[in-house]
């Protein structure tokens, strides 16, 4: 199994699970990512838990309060 579909899968499941990662420098890109994945969640099950992680040194606050 090569490295680009196992790393799908396992994104796949991890959003099944309904836990969403931010990881790495807060900006427009990392935002849009998490907001895209918190926005289908909602969508599918706008009562049930979101986990979000964040593992960030920082980066905009725009992008931050976006999320």
């Amino acid at each position: 199994m090569d490295y680009n579909r196992l790393q799908d899968q396992i994104d796949a499941k991890l959003l099944e699970e309904r836990r969403v990662f931010l990881w790495g420098q807060v900006d427009d890109r990392s935002a849009k990512h998490v907001i895209e994945r918190l926005m289908y969640l909602d969508l599918v099950d706008p009562k049930k838990e979101v986990q979000l992680v964040i593992n960030s040194p920082g980066g905009y606050v725009t992008a931050g309060m976006a999320i």
